[in-house]
């Protein structure tokens, strides 16, 4: 299997665009690009990049009523499902991109790895904000924009626990999917066992369960 060794170019980020024709356009294309790391190991009914947000907003919310359980703390919902919800928003442009992928588009070094993610994703929010319409709804998209950009510099941080909420939520959604893949196609995905650890971080009674969850998915 080949891949690009550059980004495509955002035309869908046109700023002659009105910024709510362009916020569609990229949803419609997240609500049909399916997930790379399903689609190279086989999975027949492949789950959008649409779908798998939709389940890290329900697992950050479970994640949230657990921790507010566990620590007697509150979790602030709205901010957590503004976070959730945009978290994977500019793989509209990037694509869902798997390891290898990242390897071939900014080399062999993790952090080069991770720097060229960021600023790919720099990129869409910048296109995503840019207009040349001074049309009051124009106006007012862009500026949202920019709110969303400055809460998706705190999800790629995890500088507030309602970030690192759905980072766990994230790594959780991929679990449970592929336990469940395993179980309705009669596939391994031993390769996402290894993200158990990080959807259960210092909570051993829930990755007790998600691991052998997963031990009954694989031999079923």
């Amino acid at each position: 299997m080949s891949f690009k060794k550059s980004l495509p170019e955002p035309l869908s980020l046109d700023p002659s665009l009105h910024p709510l024709q362009r916020l569609a356009g990229q949803l419609h294309l997240l609500k049909q690009l399916p997930r790379t790391g399903w689609v190279i190991r086989g999975v027949h009914q492949v789950e959008s990049v649409a779908a798998h947000s939709l389940g890290v907003n329900v697992w950050s919310l479970w994640l949230a009523a657990r921790h507010e359980q566990r620590f007697d703390v509150t979790v602030d919902r709205g901010r957590l499902l503004v976070l959730a919800t945009l978290h994977d928003l500019a793989e509209a442009v990037m694509g869902d991109l798997i390891p290898l992928q990242k390897k071939i588009l900014f080399g062999e070094d993790p952090q080069q790895q991770k720097e060229g993610v960021r600023q790919a994703e720099e990129r869409f929010w910048k296109g995503l904000k840019e207009t040349e319409d001074t049309e009051p709804l124009a106006q007012f998209t862009q500026s949202l924009v920019g709110d969303w950009t400055e809460l998706w510099q705190e999800y790629r941080e995890a500088s507030t626990v309602e970030a690192r909420l759905v980072k766990q939520a994230d790594a959780l959604d991929c679990v449970m999917q592929a336990t469940v893949y395993q179980r309705t196609e009669n596939i391994s995905l031993a390769v996402f066992s290894r993200l158990i650890e990080k959807a259960a971080p210092n909570d051993v009674e829930l990755q007790g369960w998600l691991q052998e969850q997963w031990e009954d998915s694989n031999n079923g």
